[in-house]
């Protein structure tokens, strides 16, 4: 037999485009561990990256807070703002959430035009160029900051604008995330993907939970708000088509939720309970410790045990058919196992991914009536189970396309998330402003359970089919 043939049988279009020990079939000279691929390189680097940015999560949030406290108070007359501690009213609020919505802007609409090339990008010349492209971009958001904080008198607030352009133009968090998840699906087979996606979601969560309790005590200890973005720079420095447009409909309200939680949740519990940093990393820190406990033990648990059921039922249903001596049959009958297999997996994905949806639902209903903080702790605790969907969902739609198309894919998806970067504090944080002047600020969860029902809904118009001209490696499945 050839070289040629060979290759043939043993390459296919969920064959890892790069080869590693766990996923290569064929004897090849092995590397140092630091030079071979891995997913688990992705997952370092996913772990290290949301560090830094849990580092400055709540502290950028009250940067921004005093800032505007200053400017509000200034254009008053009161020169002596230091001696204020009139931050946490209304009027406040009101307008960090609006200058906040303005930020977010300047990053989300870059990212709408640079995204897709960027995926295509790291297709071409590979994922570490984009990455390190987007990381100089991070530094240069977090040095406006900087100088904002130490020369506000010279630079003044709009010169934030200028830090968040160039993170976006350069691509930002999710070029380099969706870099990441880019070449994590090059190492790992199209069956482990879902379950590598989740540790390094798992991962990213680790990081960006731990972060904000790192963050709240480096500022309470230094008294200087500034020095957890100097910190912050540190760990950086080292570290088919109906079907593809439900699943991106999925995403586009998953993630404009998101877009809209990240900032508000924080105004809302230092708003309605007063929390102190500490107290607000301590919160953060439980939601992401409850989803990096589920992502990266309870869920790949949960996989692995239905999967190997699969395969007892399908040696079950193979086992009959090896006294057979006609090829011909055998490999058809092999084709349909793989195809119920296929279909299986494709419906399983589906409903971890309304079984999120649905938690997530119920989560922030909770918060919405919690009258207390430990209410909302257990809320906040409870809606983070429902992450599940995320990895899953991103799963789902790497597999729907070829390997090579897969860094479009994820820039494409990256494009997504940036317009919802848009709309979500269009409409979330302009809800609240308005919600928190008319003292109803606990009604935004309710719109943002709304988001996630509106998922759920979408989720089932996607169901598997059989077709007699399939590609049984990438599955296939439709909207109806």
């Amino acid at each position: 037999m050839s070289e040629r043939e060979i290759m043939s049988e043993t390459v296919n279009e969920s064959t890892p485009l790069l080869s590693n020990d766990e996923t290569s079939n064929r004897s090849i000279i092995k590397n140092p561990w630091y030079k071979t691929p891995s997913s688990y390189w992705a997952l370092f680097l996913c772990t290290v990256n949301a560090f830094s940015f849990g580092l400055i999560l709540t502290s950028r949030v009250e940067f921004y807070v005093q800032v505007v406290c200053k400017y509000y108070y200034n254009s008053k007359d009161f020169n002596d703002v230091n001696n204020i501690d009139k931050c946490n009213i209304p009027e406040i609020h009101a307008i960090t959430s609006q200058l906040m919505m303005v930020l977010t802007l300047c990053i989300a609409l870059p990212g709408i035009f640079v995204l897709v090339p960027f995926g295509a990008l790291s297709d071409r010349k590979g994922r570490r160029l984009v990455i390190l492209i987007a990381f100089i971009g991070r530094v240069l958001d977090f040095s406006s900051i900087i100088l904002v904080g130490n020369y506000i008198e010279s630079f003044g607030i709009g010169f934030l604008i200028v830090g968040q352009l160039m993170d976006g133009l350069l691509g930002g968090y999710p070029a380099m995330t969706a870099a990441m998840y880019a070449y994590a699906a090059d190492c790992t087979t199209s069956e482990r993907r879902r379950v590598i996606f989740g540790m390094m979601h798992g991962g990213l969560l680790l990081g960006i939970g731990i972060g904000p309790i790192i963050g709240g005590m480096i500022t309470e200890f230094t008294n200087d708000l500034l020095s957890v973005f100097y910190v912050s720079i540190v760990p950086v420095i080292n570290a088919g088509k109906y079907s593809l447009l439900a699943t991106a409909g999925i995403s586009l309200m998953i993630a404009t939720s998101y877009a809209g939680i990240q900032t508000i949740i924080f105004l809302y519990i230092r708003y309605k309970f007063e929390w102190s940093l500490v107290d607000q990393g301590y919160l953060f820190g439980a939601m992401c410790l409850t989803r990096v406990v589920v992502l990266m033990f309870l869920f790949p648990l949960f996989v692995k045990t239905f999967k190997e059921r699969q395969e007892r039922i399908d040696n079950r249903n193979v086992q009959p058919q090896r006294e057979d001596n006609d090829n011909i049959v055998i490999e058809n009958n092999k084709l349909v196992q793989d195809e119920k297999r296929m279909n299986r997996e494709l419906v399983f994905d589906l409903w971890v991914i309304r079984t999120g949806l649905v938690i997530d639902v119920i989560g922030y209903v909770m918060y919405g009536m919690a009258t207390n903080g430990t209410t909302f702790f257990a809320g906040a605790c409870f809606s983070s189970a429902g992450i599940i969907s995320i990895p899953t969902l991103k799963s789902l739609q790497t597999n729907l396309v070829l390997p090579s198309q897969t860094g479009v894919l994820l820039g494409a998806l990256s494009v997504l998330e940036s317009v919802t970067n848009v709309i979500g504090p269009i409409v979330y944080n302009t809800l609240y402003s308005i919600l928190v002047i008319e003292e109803m600020p606990h009604l935004i969860w309710y719109g943002i359970s709304a988001s996630f029902i509106i998922g759920c809904l979408i989720s089932f118009s996607i169901r598997a089919v059989k077709s007699k001209n399939r590609n049984v490696e990438m599955g296939d499945v439709t909207s109806s």
